[in-house]
């Protein structure tokens, strides 16, 4: 009955992650722009649902300063826990080859994330220049 409760919460989770991702990609096209964070927020939340998931936040996420948060990626659903319980803009770090990809470049560059090449150094240090600017524009 495991397997195919397992199974079930695969092909939801599949479904509603292309439909909801392209879903997210249109609104992100739509103004005021922090529609895009609340979207992405919620799609977050049904995506981790759909998969058998919960999240609990125990006490109240502080929304006096800005956070830098640092995932470890020890499953796929790192990538949504965040997104999913943050309020206000955010954006990330991301693999420079990610944004070849058609629409998930599309959608992280909507999102502003900051492309890093990892093996190149001086490079990379500019990608860190860029998230600093992108703290000072009040995003997590």
């Amino acid at each position: 009955m495991l397997a195919i409760r397992s199974i079930f919460h695969w092909i939801i989770g599949f479904l509603v992650f292309g439909i909801g991702g392209l879903i997210l990609l249109v609104i992100t096209f739509l103004p005021p722009e922090i529609m895009r964070f609340r979207a992405a927020s919620v799609l977050c939340r049904v995506i981790i649902w759909s998969l058998g998931g919960q999240i609990r936040v125990e006490g109240k996420f502080p929304t006096d300063r800005n956070y830098i948060f640092m995932a470890n990626h020890g499953s796929m659903l790192d990538v949504f826990i965040l997104p999913a319980i943050l309020s206000g803009k955010f954006t990330a770090l991301v693999a420079h080859e990610s944004l070849r990809k058609l629409l998930l470049g599309t959608l992280i560059r909507r999102f502003r994330a900051i492309p890093i090449k990892r093996k190149h150094r001086a490079s990379a240090l500019e990608s860190i220049k860029i998230a600093e600017r992108r703290f000072a524009d009040n995003y997590n």
